[in-house]
C-alpha cells in the first residue's frame, strides 16, 4: 500500500471518484484545493487538503507531490496550458522513484465527421495526427511517458466517455436536457460512436498498485466497452423519444445509461 497519493484536481467529478475509491481502499489521499470552498469540501470527504495553484502557487503543489508515493493528474485547465504544467512536475520529481498517473482521454483521436461514422481505430501506440485542439494534450502525454527515463513511474490512461455518481459529463447532459425541454438532439446522421467507463471502473484501473500498469505505459483499450453504440441507438433504446424537426430526441435513463456503459473492466486487457 502507498503512503499516500495525491490527487490534482481531487475537487473534480473524476477527482472525487478516485478520492472515494482510494481512501475505500484504505490509503491517505491529498487533494489539491485552490479555494476556501474546495478546502472545505475535501475535508469534509474525508481527503486532506492541500492549498495551491498550479498557476500561482506550484510550490505547494510540488511540496505535497514529494510527500507521497503516488500523483494523480486529474485536473481540468485550459488544455494549451498542460504541457507546462507536466513538464514542471516531471522536473522536479526525477529520480524520486514515485509514481506518476496523467488522465488523458481518448479524445486525443478526435475526428470531426459531422456526426458520420468512422472506422477508425488506433491502439495505444500507434501513430496519429491529432486535431490542432488535442495537440497540446498529445504533447503531456509525451513529456509524461518520456519522464520514465527520469527514475519513476510514469502512466498515462485514455478514458474514454466517464459517466458515475456526479456525472456532469455528456450522460448528464442528455438527461439535463430532457428534463428541461423534453427533448434532446445529435448531430447530423448521429452515427458517431462512443464508448464509455463509470468512474468506479476508471479508479480501479488508476490505482498505483495496478499490476497491469508499467514503467512507462499508455493504457485506453481495457477501459473501452466491448460495443460502441451510436448516439442515435443510445437515444431510441429510451423509452421516451419523439422526433424534434428533422433530429430524433429522447431520454437517457439510468437503464440506458448502464447498458451503453457496460462499466467493464478487463482485468485480463492488453
Amino acid at each position: 500500500m502507498t503512503k499516500g497519493i495525491f490527487i490534482i484536481g481531487a475537487t473534480g467529478f473524476v477527482g472525487r471518484a478516485l478520492a472515494r475509491h482510494f481512501l475505500d481502499a484504505g490509503h491517505a489521499v491529498l487533494g489539491l484545493a485552490r479555494s476556501d470552498h474546495a478546502h472545505a469540501n475535501l475535508s469534509a470527504a474525508g481527503v486532506h487538503p492541500v492549498r495551491g495553484d498550479l498557476d500561482t502557487d506550484i510550490a505547494s503543489v510540488l511540496a505535497a507531490a514529494r510527500s507521497v508515493d503516488a500523483i494523480i493528474y486529474a485536473a481540468q485547465i485550459a488544455v494549451e496550458r498542460e504541457p507546462d504544467i507536466v513538464r514542471v512536475l516531471t522536473r522536479h520529481l526525477a529520480q524520486s522513484g514515485k509514481t506518476f498517473i496523467f488522465l488523458s482521454g481518448t479524445g486525443v483521436f478526435m475526428q470531426r465527421t459531422g456526426g458520420a461514422w468512422s472506422s477508425s481505430s488506433f491502439a495505444e501506440d500507434d501513430l496519429f495526427a491529432p486535431e490542432p485542439l488535442a495537440t497540446p494534450r498529445v504533447e503531456a502525454e509525451g513529456i509524461v511517458r518520456a519522464a520514465a527515463s527520469d527514475g519513476w513511474r510514469s502512466i498515462v490512461i485514455r478514458p474514454p466517455v466517464i459517466w458515475g455518481p456526479g456525472d456532469n459529463g455528456p450522460v448528464a447532459s442528455v438527461s439535463r436536457c430532457v428534463a428541461q425541454t423534453g427533448a434532446t438532439c445529435y448531430i447530423g446522421s448521429g452515427l458517431a460512436a462512443y464508448s464509455n467507463v463509470h468512474s468506479e471502473d476508471l479508479a480501479r484501473l488508476s490505482s498505483p498498485a495496478s499490476p497491469k500498469s508499467h514503467q512507462s505505459s499508455i493504457d485506453h483499450e481495457r477501459l473501452s466497452s466491448p460495443s460502441r453504440p451510436t448516439f442515435t441507438t443510445s437515444m431510441q433504446d429510451c423509452p421516451r423519444t419523439r422526433p424534434v424537426g428533422s433530429s430524433t430526441c429522447g431520454c437517457m435513463t439510468r437503464e440506458t445509461r448502464s447498458r451503453v456503459s457496460s462499466r467493464s473492466f478487463d482485468s485480463n486487457g492488453r
